[in-house]
Parts: C-alpha cells; structure tokens; sequence
C-alpha cells in the first residue's frame, strides 16, 4: 500500500500508462504534468478526493479513470484534455457535470454512475460520446439535451429515479 503518490515517477516522461489503482493514495503531485507522454491513467479504488489542476497539461492523455475515490466535484482540469477518448469518474459523489464539458470533443465514453447526480442541467452536446453511464444516481431527468448527441450509442440509466426519457432519445440516428 502506497500512502502518497512515489513523486520518482514524474521523472519518467516517456511512461505511456501508468497504474497507481488500490493504493489508498490521498492526493497526486502538482508535478504529474512531467509525464508527457502518459497516455492511461488508472487511479482507481483510492482515497482521492480531486485531481491536480496540472493534469490539464497531460495533451497525450487518452483513458482516465479515478473510480471508486472520494471526489465530490468534477476535477477541474479534466475538461481541457482534448485529447481524452475515454474519462471513468464512476463510483465517487460527484453531484455535477461541468458547463464547459463540451471542449472534451473526442471524449467517446463517459462513465459516471454510482455518483451524486440529481440533475445534468443545460449538457451541452457531446458530438462523439458514444457510452454515457449515468446509472445508480438519483436523477430525476434527463436533458433534452441528450437526445442531440449524434454518436450516442449506448446510455446506461439503471437503477435512478427517472419516470420518463426525453423525446429527443427517439431523434438518435444510431
């Protein structure tokens, strides 16, 4: 068990993947920016409760995952990774989905069930999110919003408190 984040692997910026998953990790170095090539990121089953604000300068990132830790709110450097195809926040209490989530444009996957999502608000389009994971949250709704995502294969809403689906949901082309 690791009890903080080994600031050594900052020093290796050709690592491309980099698995620190089940380690009770508290917090990640401000200095994890050195890690220019890190494209995967598994930060699983730990003890965050946020990301460095650093991590937006992590431009190879692809593959993001911090589920199961103690994050309240979105990581605010996350949505100027422009480059993330796919971002696992499943399993911690975030409550809200960033305004400004729509600069993530290739994101393809966005798992965020089993979190404290009540409402998603005005989500702006996501033109190539292909799996949404919203399961085991108690939302009520859903945005009509949703139903303009055009590449949007795949909505997973088990287990919230919906009573209806947007007509927008019909409106998909796949």
């Amino acid at each position: 068990i690791l009890l903080s984040f080994p600031l050594q692997v900052t020093n290796l910026p050709r690592i491309t993947e980099l698995v620190l998953s089940g380690k009770n990790i508290t917090c990640l170095p401000e200095e994890i920016d050195a890690m220019t090539g890190l494209e995967k990121l598994y930060l699983d089953n730990n003890q965050l409760d946020s990301l460095p604000l650093s991590i937006s300068r992590l431009r190879s990132l692809k593959h993001l995952s911090a589920s199961t830790n103690n994050m309240g709110t979105w990581p605010a450097g996350v949505t100027s990774l422009d480059s993330l195809i796919e971002c696992d926040f499943s399993g911690n209490q975030i409550a809200a989905i960033p305004g400004n989530i729509d600069s993530m444009r290739m994101l393809e996957a966005l798992d965020l069930g089993s979190n404290n999502l009540r409402n998603l608000g005005l989500l702006p389009a996501l033109p190539s999110l292909r799996l949404f994971n919203l399961s085991d949250n108690p939302l009520d709704s859903l945005p009509e919003s949703i139903g303009r995502m055009p590449a949007l294969e795949q909505l997973y809403v088990e287990q919230d408190h919906l009573t209806f689906l947007p007509a927008t949901l019909c409106r998909l082309p796949r």
